[in-house]
């Protein structure tokens, strides 16, 4: 998506309507996203005869498509119920939203203003952070074990600390030890990939490459590092639970 596609995008959100030069791209982009969603069902996506709210679909999605698109879909539906489950599971915007890796900018959309998909769906009702699955997960546990950074992370533990105190009933960590785990929770350093996807288009020499992962590599367990104990900070009596 090139930087005049999201000064249109940018202009619809405020109309709250899809122009006609428009059109065609939206029509194409939610056939996509339909198509992607339809894909990465598996066991328990069951719906039946139901259709998923394309919010849902956007938001499966979101780890590819720009956090812009999320929000031009919260403008053309800004009354839809921030609980409402996704046919065939337990998840609710804000835990797919938390669920699916976040979104990485492509190098031409670093300068551009954009809200990640997770922090919209949380400011939409900050009581939707302390909604759990069947399963006893927070968005916080589902966050935490898709790889998200302190940065995503911030806004959620900012507006409720109390969900520091309470186990992933998956692994069976508090949320610090999630982070602390890091790679035996995350299944891979998706980041890292694409940014070395990225370095690839300047036809690096294999020794720049190796210093560019390292570095890379660095960052990652440094943001790990900082998430550790930023989150031991805002509950320092979670040093002592086991």
């Amino acid at each position: 998506m090139n930087p005049r596609r999201k000064s249109l995008i940018r202009r619809t959100i405020e109309m709250r309507c899809i122009p006609c030069e428009m059109k065609k791209w939206w029509s194409t982009l939610k056939n996509l996203m339909w198509e992607r969603y339809d894909a990465r069902k598996g066991i328990g996506w069951n719906t039946g005869n139901e259709s998923p709210d394309l919010l849902h679909a956007a938001l499966w999605n979101s780890d590819l498509i720009s956090p812009i698109v999320v929000e031009l879909i919260l403008e053309l539906r800004p009354h839809f119920h921030i609980y409402e489950k996704q046919p065939g599971t337990d998840f609710s915007p804000i835990h797919v939203a938390a669920e699916v890796p976040s979104y990485i900018p492509l190098p031409f959309e670093r300068n551009l203003s954009m809200g990640a998909a997770l922090e919209m769906i949380t400011l939409l009702d900050v009581d939707a952070l302390i909604s759990r699955t069947n399963k006893g997960r927070l968005p916080l546990h589902m966050a935490i074990a898709s790889g998200k950074g302190w940065t995503d992370l911030k806004r959620m533990i900012n507006i409720v600390p109390a969900t520091l105190s309470i186990r992933d009933p998956l692994t069976g960590l508090f949320p610090f030890q999630m982070v602390a785990c890091g790679s035996a929770v995350v299944s891979n350093h998706r980041t890292i990939r694409a940014k070395m996807a990225y370095t690839q288009l300047n036809n690096n020499s294999p020794k720049e490459n190796s210093r560019l992962l390292r570095s890379f590599s660095n960052a990652y367990e440094l943001d790990k590092l900082n998430s550790v104990y930023s989150f031991l900070r805002v509950k320092p009596s979670m040093i002592c639970r086991r």
